[in-house]
């Protein structure tokens, strides 16, 4: 007997019932044809409609977005997948890939082999892949280069608007819904329209230097469209932006406590040190409830240059079930901060927090009467009583 794979699997299925039959050659079919559909497949892992999950994946979305232009192209952007999976990224966008033509490739950024290749790792790295869009005006039609990515296997789009992108948005989800798996489409909040993509990109949490003030007004603006409901906000800081590498910290936890998703550039996190910060804030979002759902309430400290914040969860505060504080220190000296009044005029109890994440080596609860933080610091705590 032939025992090589092909005909020893051939012969084992014949000593099967006949009812059996159909149901192994349909298996053989699909093994065969798996290198056709992958990337329709492999790169949106767990997507809705798989059967392996209920929720959309780009709820809470940490996207690194990547100019194919610069650097080594698609093929560096290939090499930085164990990179980015470190430090919690869930999709990469792909900036400067459209050119001319439906196929929309720009020659900076390599052959098609080489998208094909990012695909292939994202896919390894249970990461999804997106693609800018840059229309010249607002009644470009975008259907033709949307169907050949989609056709590709992206996992959806960034349109940047000249400005009112309705139709080009209304032209991008009519077309996403003939692909399988769930798209996505993300707009400037500033210019959305009426068609409204499933996420909005609001750029100004932070501009440099950093504003206390304006960053504390851009969250509540985000927490009233999360209430407005409609498009998930989406934060990210503006190009140029950011008030440089010592604020890196503070910017991670301004974007990652979002419960909309957020966008960073290449190279924005930083230092190693600051990766790994990146890194813990993303973790903290995935797995934390109140943090990623619960509702939030800002807390006025401009006068000592902090931005404070308290995410409750949904159902009642509970010891089991608390409140998640968080504390940045926009200065570059130590500073000592109240939140006693603030939990007392939300009816929160609470005499101190347990600490969940903290920038300093510091150990052990910290009382609400005196949160010191260092300078560029931040503290992540659970109101405990």
């Amino acid at each position: 007997m032939d025992l090589s794979m092909p005909n020893f699997f051939l012969y084992r299925v014949s000593l099967l019932p006949r009812r059996w039959l159909v149901v192994a050659a349909v298996l053989l079919v699909a093994v065969s044809a798996a290198p056709i559909a992958v990337a329709q497949t492999l790169a949106r892992p767990g997507w809705v409609g798989s059967g392996l999950t209920p929720n959309v994946w780009w709820r809470h979305a940490f996207v690194y977005a990547v100019d194919v232009r610069t650097g080594e192209g698609l093929k560096g952007v290939a090499s930085q997948m164990d990179a980015m999976q470190t430090l919690g990224v869930d999709a990469v966008l792909l900036r400067g890939l459209q050119g001319t033509g439906e196929a929309g490739i720009d020659p900076a950024a390599g052959p098609m082999e080489d998208f094909d290749a990012v695909l292939v790792a994202a896919s390894r790295h249970s990461l999804r892949v997106l693609v800018e869009l840059s229309p010249k005006a607002t009644t470009e039609d975008v259907s033709g280069v949307a169907r050949f990515w989609l056709s590709r296997g992206v996992a959806g789009f960034r349109l940047v608007a000249a400005g009112d992108s309705s139709t080009q948005m209304r032209q991008l989800r009519e077309l996403a819904k003939n692909y399988v798996g769930e798209r996505v489409m993300i707009g400037d909040a500033a210019s959305a329209g009426g068609a409204g993509p499933q996420l909005l990109l609001d750029a100004s949490i932070a501009v440099a230097p950093l504003n206390v003030a304006a960053i504390r007004t851009a969250l509540e603006k985000n927490d009233a469209m999360n209430r407005a409901g409609g498009g998930v906000p989406m934060l990210a800081t503006a190009e140029g932006a950011g008030g440089g590498p010592e604020f890196a910290k503070v910017v991670a936890t301004l974007l990652l406590s979002t419960r909309g998703g957020a966008m960073i550039r290449a190279g924005q996190q930083g230092s190693d040190q600051s990766a790994a910060w990146y890194r813990q804030m993303s973790t903290m979002q995935h797995s934390n409830t109140t943090v990623r759902t619960g509702v939030n309430a800002m807390l006025n400290h401009d006068a000592e240059n902090v931005v404070a914040w308290v995410r409750r969860p949904q159902q009642a505060v509970s010891y089991k079930n608390p409140a998640v504080v968080f504390v940045c220190n926009m200065t570059d000296k130590p500073v000592t901060v109240s939140l006693r009044p603030d939990m007392q005029g939300l009816k929160l109890k609470g005499n101190f927090m347990k600490t969940v994440l903290r920038t300093d080596e510091g150990m052990g609860g910290v009382s609400l009467d005196a949160v010191k933080v260092g300078p560029y610091g931040v503290y992540v705590g659970e109101l405990k009583y």
